[in-house]
């Protein structure tokens, strides 16, 4: 898996350099762990229907806290791709805001018997992280630099 996104190069989107800030809707979470995400997958006070992880580039709904969910034991992964870029990635069941790009493909996957695509921003195309597939499953892994606390 390499992170870079010709897809979304070709359809305008500004690429994301890894080391360069984006512009933020709102301010992700300390160590790149969005506000309120355990890491342990337990629930706080601040699961309330309301609450969302929003596109730090635009602002659009990606995901609730409810969908998160753990993967060969946890929520929250560190990756590095081929090229050596680290990852900090948490899983999720269902990510409405995200739209798949690409063929899937098993080469270099993380998770072993899944295939991933790219999983663009459906509000501004932005690389959010990837889906993966599996003949009975499906996920999403998003970048947690990329998503933001949303709602109330």
């Amino acid at each position: 898996m390499t992170g870079m996104d010709p897809v979304g190069e070709a359809a305008g989107c500004r690429p994301y350099v890894d080391g360069c800030a984006p512009l933020l809707a709102k301010q992700p979470g300390p160590d790149c762990l969005p506000p309120g995400i355990l890491p342990s997958g337990e629930l706080n006070e601040k699961d309330s229907p309301g609450r969302r992880f929003v596109c730090v580039f635009c602002g659009e709904t990606i995901a609730a806290p409810g969908d998160i969910i753990g993967v060969d034991g946890a929520s929250v992964h560190d990756f590095a791709n081929p090229g050596g870029v680290v990852f900090r990635i948490c899983c999720f069941s269902r990510a409405g805001g995200c739209i798949s790009a690409g063929a899937p493909t098993e080469a270099h996957t993380w998770f072993r018997g899944f295939a991933w695509r790219y999983a663009h921003c459906r509000g501004c195309g932005a690389q959010m992280g990837w889906r993966y597939e599996s003949r009975h499953s499906g996920f999403y892994g998003l970048i947690l630099k990329n998503l933001a606390e949303g709602g109330t």
